[in-house]
């Protein structure tokens, strides 16, 4: 044989070898049967049906079938929440100050000395614009109806200018008293301008007409910005405690919020007992939020600062009520805590120091939703209207 037939013969079993493959693999293949479109859609809208059957079994079935899976996962999350709540509990009380903060807070409010340094001063900054006079009728009147029901404390920057005339006119306009049967006054926070802006003097002038003409704004001189809230939060609470004292209500919110006045009025009346008011605190509540120790990002947290690696249960800063009594502990609290970067978190460590609940308030939506009356009709509050214009909106088209 020449080296050519060797050649072809070596081909041509190699190609037989292939062909065998095929053959085998050809036979080994099951047949796929070919499924109409109006196939798969029965096998979609059967599997939905299953899907809410299963539900509909899970919550409302009278032997209720899966009862033990229920059980264990809410067993599951109980020990899970309870762990971290234990924990929470060993280390946050050693948030500096370490000590006794409700002991020391009640000790201040019967006319004791606490016996404790305070490390921190809550009266540091100046106030550059102060209503003194905002609630002076109420609390000279003889009329125990006169006093103040609730005081909006709103959260504002030194520009939005358009934001303050839109609460002004809707959820803020104190002429609401007369629909409620309840006293209400508003109030804007702000800091001072930043030094390097070019229209900083224009601004100025700006806010002291706008002081002059509806006397609410409550102007201190740090400066406004983003994390400068816990004080901006600071001088909420002294300035409601010290020149608005006759208020039984503070509500502390965004001014990119939505608010129904009479819906939190309501919550007020009914969702909270007399002998909680010293003791509770509502609002949007999260739990046990890990701290963003590692990412050096907006919510950063240096371990040096808050060495933890959970926080406790906090109110978005955006919207939080609670009655004068608690707000009073709060403040003298704020006097031997030391001061956090968030002013959510501030607050929820004095509160959990002082062991003050944080509530969850289901009538507050974190973010902005396409209102339907019937299906908001007890939303309390609304957060993250970047364009104010849809807060008017929204107003509008429930109360005209």
């Amino acid at each position: 044989m020449t080296r050519n037939d060797v050649y072809l013969e070596k081909k041509t079993l190699k190609c037989r070898i292939v062909h065998k493959q095929q053959l085998i693999a050809e036979m080994l293949q099951f047949p796929r049967p070919r499924r109409s479109k109006t196939c798969c859609l029965k096998l979609v809208v059967l599997g939905v049906l299953l899907m809410v059957g299963v539900e509909v079994l899970w919550e409302a079935a009278p032997f209720e079938p899966f009862a033990h899976m229920k059980t264990h996962r809410q067993r599951f999350i109980r020990t899970k929440l309870l762990k971290r709540h234990q924990n929470m509990d060993r280390t946050i009380r050693d948030y500096p100050l370490s000590v006794n903060l409700s002991d020391v807070v009640n000790r201040i409010l019967k006319g004791e000395s606490p016996q404790v340094k305070p490390i921190h001063n809550t009266t540091k900054y100046t106030y550059i614009i102060n209503p003194v006079h905002t609630c002076r009728n109420s609390i000279a009147s003889d009329d125990p109806g006169s006093s103040v029901f609730l005081l909006m404390l709103v959260k504002s920057r030194f520009d939005h200018f358009r934001n303050r005339d839109v609460i002004r006119s809707t959820w803020g306009n104190e002429s609401l008293a007369m629909s409620v049967a309840r006293t209400i006054k508003t109030v804007f926070l702000l800091g001072d301008i930043p030094g390097n802006l070019v229209d900083s003097s224009d601004i100025r002038d700006q806010l002291k007409a706008e002081s002059q003409q509806h006397r609410d704004l409550v102007q201190q001189d740090f400066l406004d910005v983003y994390f400068n809230n816990t004080l901006k939060m600071k001088m909420g609470y002294h300035w409601a405690l010290t020149f608005c004292p006759s208020a039984e209500f503070l509500a502390f919110v965004d001014d990119d919020f939505f608010v129904d006045t009479p819906n939190l009025i309501k919550a007020f009346r009914t969702t909270i007992s007399r002998s909680e008011y010293s003791h509770l605190i509502a609002g949007f509540v999260l739990r046990y939020k890990t701290v963003k120790h590692t990412s050096r990002r907006k919510w950063y947290i240096s371990p040096s600062v808050y060495p933890y690696d959970t926080y406790p249960p906090f109110a978005i800063a955006g919207s939080v009520f609670l009655h004068t009594s608690a707000a009073r502990r709060v403040f003298t609290g704020m006097r031997f805590t030391k001061p956090f970067k968030f002013d959510d978190i501030y607050l929820a460590i004095i509160a959990w120091k002082l062991g003050i609940e944080m509530r969850h308030w289901p009538g507050i939506l974190r973010y902005p939703v396409k209102y339907d009356a019937a299906k908001h009709g007890d939303v309390i509050a609304i957060h993250g209207h970047a364009d104010i214009t849809e807060v008017l909106r929204l107003w509008k088209m429930k109360y005209g």
